[in-house]
């Protein structure tokens, strides 16, 4: 159905994520069939069918009007010329422009014009919610060439309604690793609900500027967080993301916004401080020299032997030169 991801981490646990970084749960859909609503509408030769009569185009319910004075086109207007077949592509442009002016059809739908008088309407997000109903009044030659509906199998895209909602709860006791073991809702205290509209195949909350209203110096606060969806007339539980921490600080020239608590080997120094305390600081020093150390002896030791291999190619090509040299006279003697 979705795949959630805290920090581009699946199944994310024991993260220890800073106040300072975004702190991302994306929720996004596995479906595999998406298309796109779009109509192709041909107004070349359009013309009214009867001068006397008003004109109009109907698009999903909203209605622009024919007009046959140039000076009054504007807002949703279109020029509705009085001679066949002339001006197509002014009118298409007319056309175009009206739609543009009415903000529910730009703010889902590109709408765009093209030479022969033909207008093209895409929608921005798949589904069929954003399926095209269009309707003509009065105009000759107003043909829709191509109808094509939205689809989208993604449970989360619903027809009329589609929400997300993140749930986060928190704990900053001195009881928080038997909170991790024993992980009961009682445990927690529910800080607040971040909800989004879904479009198209995912969604991401920034979970940061909640967090950071209950992080703490020199401590670090456990969070969960509950996700769930409203479908139409649907509750879908997504999921839930648990047993992560949160505190104040940064990293440094460091590719992640996170560490891992349970993995000292992808620990910073200061991270490692924020978790242990000083207890154990100078240790963990003098562990991470004489690793540097050996690391050093080991590479100075690969530089070493490539560069010999390098040069075994030249001291053969010498060596074959000397014997030419001692050969070709000796042999010239003999001879």
């Amino acid at each position: 159905m979705a795949e959630i991801t805290l920090n581009n981490i699946t199944n994310a646990k024991d993260l220890i994520c800073f106040n300072t970084c975004p702190n991302i749960i994306t929720i996004a859909s596995t479906a595999s069939t998406i298309t796109y609503a779009s109509a192709r509408i041909n107004v070349e030769g359009m013309y009214p069918t009867d001068n006397s009569k008003p004109s109009k185009i109907v698009i999903n319910g909203y209605t622009i009007n024919g007009t046959d004075d140039i000076s009054k086109l504007q807002g949703k207007r279109f020029y509705k010329t009085t001679k066949n077949g002339s001006n197509s592509n002014f009118v298409c442009i007319s056309i175009a422009n009206a739609l543009k002016s009415i903000p529910q059809i730009s703010m889902n739908y590109n709408v765009i014009y093209a030479a022969g008088g033909v207008l093209t309407i895409t929608a921005k997000n798949s589904g069929a919610k954003y399926n095209l109903t269009i309707e003509k009044e009065n105009l000759t030659n107003f043909s829709v060439m191509n109808n094509i509906k939205g689809l989208n199998t993604d449970e989360l895209s619903g027809q009329y309604f589609s929400r997300v909602y993140v749930d986060i709860y928190y704990n900053n006791s001195t009881s928080q690793r038997t909170i991790r073991s024993t992980n009961t809702q009682a445990d927690f205290k529910y800080l607040t609900t971040l909800q989004k509209e879904y479009y198209n195949d995912s969604v991401s909350f920034n979970l940061t500027p909640a967090l950071l209203t209950v992080s703490e110096n020199n401590n670090t606060t456990i969070w969960k967080a509950d996700i769930y969806a409203m479908v139409d007339s649907k509750a879908i539980e997504l999921g839930t993301i648990t047993d992560n921490y949160i505190t104040n600080g940064y990293l440094v020239n460091q590719g992640n916004t996170y560490i891992n608590a349970n993995d000292v080997s992808n620990q910073t120094i200061p991270a490692l401080n924020v978790k242990r305390g000083t207890k154990g600081l100078a240790a963990f020093f003098e562990q991470e020299e004489a690793q540097a150390l050996e690391e050093r002896k080991s590479l100075a030791k690969r530089y070493g032997e490539e560069a010999g291999t390098k040069l075994l190619g030249p001291m053969m090509v010498l060596m074959l030169v000397i014997m030419l040299m001692i050969m070709i006279p000796a042999f010239l003697t003999f001879m």
